[in-house]
């Protein structure tokens, strides 16, 4: 084994210690609104899933629950399964479904079937993740369906099929909204995260062709034509998703460039989480990269989309401003909303929800609903994510301090390189505390794309 071979091992080994470091303990917290405790629920056996069989590995469901809002929560309804190459148990698939309380009228039209798509870095979390928004967007009278999708791994990346697996739930979705109360023809979906980065690819594709990884890929899944036929998406919403994935990979083991002085994102990005979804590293598979990030997928046929970011968080503002360059350069209808502060995601929630529902009620034909009225809270993260950051801080001190020593174990010098200045992404759109950017048919924000590293 060569020098550079033996220091390499070290390295790969703290990058996926990172990882599991990060899993076990930002599980709940990426997820969770600040401020905001999940809805209650009444306890009760979980409901049977209509259509597909459910293994032997699930529970025996029952009854859907119901929160203290009156909302029926239908939990593990199986709309996947996967068949295994080693013909081993199916991979299986699921959603979370929530239904308004009896007494809510449906809108004019129907209820809308709107699709969820949580968050967690792309290697972890769960469709309950979002249910905050599935209770509100019940309450309101529309129907929430949270999709689960497989997660990444260290050595099992979950690009392309993460995103053929929330196409397969959309469509999922068409076939079987009606026996929830919800109208097929009235879809719409919102993501959170990197929800919303698999979101906006299905915002560029459709549902239609299912994008699926090869037959050799580390799931093992095979692929098989989906039962259910395509769906038409009319309208995507994302909230502080990635879109262009090659400006957040390291920089030489440090903060992407594009993260300019944002200390939450600059400790977030530190860690290789993109080559965890892809598989690879940039400087060799710089084609799937691209083919990863929204922002080249954008298309004539791409569904009008809203998107949300806060100014500083851990996914730069950049990210949207060359989305929404993008978008307007193919005069795809879109619109942005800037939350001052630190929130991440869903957990400004309280700020973007009466912006973002109108929009996404005029896409789909159905009445505004009434605004909902949010108590006054914090903009920043909740305490559970600000511990995630820290210990981020932390490990990644270490593995840095780790990768010099190494570095000059191996050259023989005593020097540490010094680390490179960021470079801001310059100017965001128009900023308001809970403020919409203004202009439905384009982006106000000017072009700021962040400089990439050597």
């Amino acid at each position: 084994m060569s020098r550079v071979e033996r220091a390499a091992v070290p390295v790969r080994a703290v990058s996926a210690l990172l990882l599991l470091l990060l899993a076990i303990t930002g599980a709940a917290a990426l997820n969770t609104p600040a401020g905001a405790q999940p809805p209650p629920e009444t306890p009760a056996p979980e409901t049977t899933a209509p259509a597909v069989p459910v293994p032997s590995t699930l529970p025996a469901p029952g009854p859907p629950s119901l929160t203290s809002e009156g909302v029926k929560v239908t939990r593990n309804v199986v709309t996947s399964q996967l068949p295994t190459s080693d013909g081993a148990a199916p991979m299986v698939l699921t959603a979370d479904i929530y239904q308004p309380p009896d007494t809510t009228p449906a809108p004019t039209g129907g209820r809308p079937a709107m699709v969820l798509v949580h968050g967690g870095s792309w290697f972890q979390g769960e469709p309950a993740n979002l249910d905050r928004l599935g209770v509100l967007l019940a309450q309101q009278g529309w129907v929430g369906f949270s999709v689960g999708y497989r997660l990444a791994a260290p050595d099992k990346p979950s690009y392309p099929d993460a995103v053929g697996d929330v196409q397969r739930g959309i469509r999922w979705v068409g076939a079987n909204a009606r026996a929830f109360g919800a109208e097929p023809s009235r879809i719409g979906v919102i993501g959170a995260s990197a929800g919303g980065h698999l979101a906006a690819l299905v915002a560029t594709l459709g549902t239609d062709p299912i994008l699926s990884g090869p037959l050799s890929s580390p799931f093992g899944t095979v692929a098989v034509p989906d039962p259910n036929p395509p769906v038409q998406v009319k309208v995507v919403a994302t909230l502080s998703a990635p879109f262009v994935l090659n400006e957040l990979v390291p920089n030489q083991g440090r903060a992407p460039f594009a993260c300019g002085s944002s200390d939450y994102c600059q400790k977030f990005w530190t860690i290789p989480i993109i080559k965890n979804l892809v598989g690879c590293e940039l400087k060799d598979c710089k084609q799937v990269y691209d083919d990863a990030s929204p922002v080249n997928r954008v298309n004539d046929r791409t569904v009008p989309l809203w998107m949300a970011n806060a100014d500083d968080e851990i996914v730069p503002m950049g990210q949207m401003q060359l989305m929404g360059d993008a978008l307007r350069a193919s005069r795809i209808e879109h619109d942005v909303f800037v939350v001052q502060g630190h929130a991440h995601a869903d957990e400004y929630t309280d700020r973007s929800w009466n912006v973002m529902v109108p929009y996404i009620a005029d896409r789909l034909g159905v009445p505004r609903p009434q605004p909902v009225a949010f108590p006054v809270k914090g903009d920043g993260p909740g305490g559970g994510f600000t511990l995630v950051l820290g210990l981020v801080g932390i490990l990644t001190l270490l593995a840095t301090a780790g990768m010099a020593l190494l570095s000059q174990r191996n050259d023989g010098s005593g020097g540490r390189p010094s680390r490179p200045k960021p470079v801001p992404t310059g100017p965001g759109s128009t900023t308001a505390s809970g403020a919409s950017a203004g202009d439905r048919d384009r982006a106000d924000a000017p072009s700021a794309r962040a400089r990439t590293g050597p």
